[in-house]
């Protein structure tokens, strides 16, 4: 797929609705001063938000606004030839989303399968379901086992006004127990 293609494909895909009003504001987001903020600035995380796009809570925090996975995909697509793109922690799928509208074939891969869902139906909101294969696994466990041309590796870190992690934790799906404490550079050594 050209350049010239996937730009219009992009620019095809974004605002294809006006944003109008999407109502008011949920009364749970409301609630919280910190997720308020991200409201405001929803078609920032997703210009297609009035479509039908679900955040879960940790979801407002993690996801990659719209522009900056759509640059990242970009660059992938221009820098190497690959058929299949590996997005370890999709979340709510917003790398993934952009990775798909460049043409390219996703697996998408989370450890909590109430994220792995919002991502898969998102992907619906943006019609490239069907480029991207998810699968809710522990990405760590599963590396070693997996074959792709590009590995993106975005995991959440943490939230705003949290000091930067060095090391990658994250949590079963139900917060009981954390899965893995290793430091960055150990995780992306996996890889290899």
């Amino acid at each position: 797929m050209h350049l010239n293609t996937v730009t219009q494909r992009l620019l095809k895909n974004k605002n294809t609705k006006k944003r109008g009003k999407c109502g008011v504001m949920p009364a749970e987001i409301a609630a919280e001063p910190e997720l308020a903020k991200y409201w405001a600035q929803r078609y920032r995380l997703f210009s297609r938000f009035n479509e039908g796009i679900k955040l879960d809570h940790e979801g407002w925090f993690f996801v990659t606004p719209e522009k900056i996975a759509e640059h990242i995909a970009l660059r992938v697509h221009d820098s190497f030839h690959s058929e299949l793109i590996i997005d370890t922690f999709c979340g709510v799928g917003g790398n993934a989303i952009q990775f798909a509208l460049t043409g390219k074939r996703v697996l998408a891969i989370d450890i909590d399968p109430v994220r792995l869902a919002l991502a898969q139906h998102n992907a619906q909101v943006y019609e490239v379901a069907e480029r991207i294969d998810f699968v809710q696994r522990d990405f760590l466990q599963l590396a070693p086992c997996l074959r792709g041309d590009v590995v993106f590796l975005s995991p959440p870190l943490g939230r705003p006004r949290l000091p930067q992690r060095r090391c990658l934790r994250y949590q079963d799906h139900d917060g009981s127990r954390w899965i893995s404490v290793i430091p960055l550079s150990e995780a992306a050594l996996r890889l290899l």
